[in-house]
C-alpha cells in the first residue's frame, strides 16, 4: 500500500537569509532536487507555488506580489492567490502550492511524496 507524506527541505538556514534573498512582494526560484519551485514573500510571510504558470508555461519565480495576496505572473500578469493557487480572476486554473514552515533552524518547504507502507 502507499501513503502519501511530506518531506521537509530545508531551503534558508534563517528567516534573515530567506529576507536578505527574497524582497517583500517578490519571487525567486529554489531548486530541489532536480524540481524548481516559486518561493514568495508577502508581508513577511514565504510562501511556494509550482514554477509555472498553467497559462503558457512561464516562470512565476520573478513575478511580483499584488495587494490581495496574489502572485502574478511575469508574461501575461494573471494572478494566482498565494495560499491556495487558485486563478484569482475567476475559475480556472490553478498552481500547486506547497507548505512553509519557519523553524528554529531554518525555513523548510514540505513536498508531499508517496511511500511504500506496509502498516499504516
Amino acid at each position: 500500500m502507499f501513503k502519501k507524506t511530506i518531506i521537509w527541505y530545508k531551503v534558508f538556514e534563517s528567516e534573515q537569509q530567506g529576507f536578505d534573498l527574497i524582497p517583500d512582494n517578490a519571487s525567486i526560484e529554489i531548486l530541489i532536487g532536480d524540481r524548481i519551485f516559486c518561493m514568495a514573500r508577502y508581508k513577511g510571510n514565504f510562501y511556494a507555488l509550482d514554477n509555472r504558470c498553467p497559462h503558457q508555461g512561464a516562470p512565476l519565480s520573478g513575478g511580483k506580489c499584488n495587494e490581495n495576496g496574489a502572485i502574478e505572473c511575469p508574461w501575461h500578469k494573471y494572478p494566482f492567490d498565494l495560499k491556495t493557487g487558485r486563478f484569482t480572476l475567476g475559475p480556472g486554473d490553478c498552481v500547486e502550492t506547497y507548505p512553509v514552515e519557519k523553524r528554529a533552524d531554518g525555513i523548510y518547504i514540505g513536498i508531499k511524496d508517496w511511500c511504500w507502507k506496509l502498516f499504516f
